[in-house]
């Protein structure tokens, strides 16, 4: 009768595999710490994606509002001359709209305002003011600068003139300046509107 062999008992793990264990988990563990990380990442470039286009988004809107509620008028302001209807600044960094028909926080006796939209070259900011009326009484009247939209590059104007097409700025051409008759009475009549109201507006894009 053959005697039967002795079961060797268990050892457990050599050193070399606990090693190896090691090593495999720790390798899973910065995969997955890489995968978050950049998973991380991509949802806050998202986020700021998102920021920032409904921020331009706020301001296209904004402006395209101030554009197509433009009027014909001048603006008054309480120090200087007058000024037309859509005015840019020499240095091309203000623009100057009048508008009608918009909703004013402010208390006022007409729906006639002025809307400044000024960009800041140092700061990369477009900002814009409002005043309540086309002819205010004094320099306080004026709103306090809202910013609209940050991280801009650049500012630039075009405007379209019938019978010339589009040209850089807001000057208007000679051939299309409105011959304005003077205000000499209070009535009514037909012809272009008195020149100390009326300011040539260019037309609006299709």
């Amino acid at each position: 009768m053959t005697p039967r062999r002795p079961v060797a008992a268990d050892a457990g793990l050599s050193l070399i595999e606990l090693v190896v264990a090691m090593a495999m988990f720790a390798l899973v563990a910065v995969m997955g710490l890489q995968s978050l990380t950049g998973t991380i990442r991509v949802s806050e470039r998202l986020t700021q994606i998102d920021t920032e286009t409904t921020e331009l988004g706020n301001a296209l809107a904004l402006l395209r509002n101030d554009l197509t509620s433009l009027v014909p008028m001048l603006f008054y302001p309480p120090q200087g001359a007058p000024r037309a209807a859509i005015d840019l600044s020499q240095d091309g960094t203000r623009l100057g709209l009048s508008i009608a028909g918009q909703e004013s926080f402010t208390p006022s006796h007409t729906d006639r305002h002025r809307a400044e939209w000024s960009f800041d070259p140092a700061k990369g900011t477009l900002t814009r003011q409002f005043w309540p009326a086309l002819v205010p009484a004094e320099q306080v009247g004026i709103s306090p600068e809202m910013t609209v939209l940050r991280d801009v590059q650049a500012f630039g104007l075009r405007t379209y003139w019938p019978n010339v097409g589009w040209v850089a700025g807001s000057t208007p051409p000679i051939s299309t300046q409105v011959s304005a008759r003077p205000l000499l009475t209070d009535q009514d009549g037909p012809g272009a509107p008195p020149r100390s109201i009326s300011a040539p507006c260019p037309l609006p894009s299709k």
